[in-house]
């Protein structure tokens, strides 16, 4: 069984800050410049039909000023999970095979651009389930490939996990 809130708390963890520094490349500089970046959404979906299941994200939903956020993120969500989906059962892009488990299990890292935005998708393995992170166009790909290794180590419950279209 998925238990909701500890899903809920690991989607939050991967939305926390991520400090940088970066150097100048000067080098009669010795200016550094730190600043906080993070991933705008942590999405648990489903491979069967891409419904949401748990997300995390740090972009307000209920702002009207914004082309309504919560509309977008399951575009997006749907997108990727057909980009994936395609890569998966044709020729693959480029991907990383992450091992795991003490090299039990793997899975394939997908990188993403999709409008502007980066996004890393990756399957658990041998489970009808997805986990995607987007994230603005500046955060490295390196970076959103660690949170979703994070996510993935976290989630070793879930591995063989199935859904099931009964009703209860």
């Amino acid at each position: 069984m998925i238990h909701g809130g500890n899903i809920q708390d690991l989607l939050e963890q991967t939305l926390r800050p991520i400090s940088t520094s970066i150097i100048s490349s000067n080098t009669n500089s010795t200016d550094n410049d730190d600043s906080l970046i993070s991933i705008q959404s942590a999405i648990l979906l489903s491979i069967n039909n891409g419904s949401i299941l748990s997300f995390a994200t740090n972009l307000n939903l209920i702002d009207s000023n914004i082309n309504n956020n919560e509309t977008s993120l399951k575009m997006m969500t749907l997108l990727c999970k057909d980009k994936w989906q395609e890569n998966e059962n044709d020729e693959p892009e480029s991907h990383y095979t992450y091992k795991y488990n003490n090299n039990l299990v793997e899975t394939k890292l997908y990188n993403y651009e999709i409008e502007n935005l980066h996004t890393c998708i990756a399957r658990i393995p041998k489970s009808d389930l997805l986990f995607l992170l987007t994230a603005d166009n500046q955060f490295p790909y390196g970076l959103l490939s660690l949170k979703m290794k994070f996510l993935l180590n976290n989630s070793t419950s879930l591995i063989n996990y199935k859904l099931t279209n009964k009703l209860t």
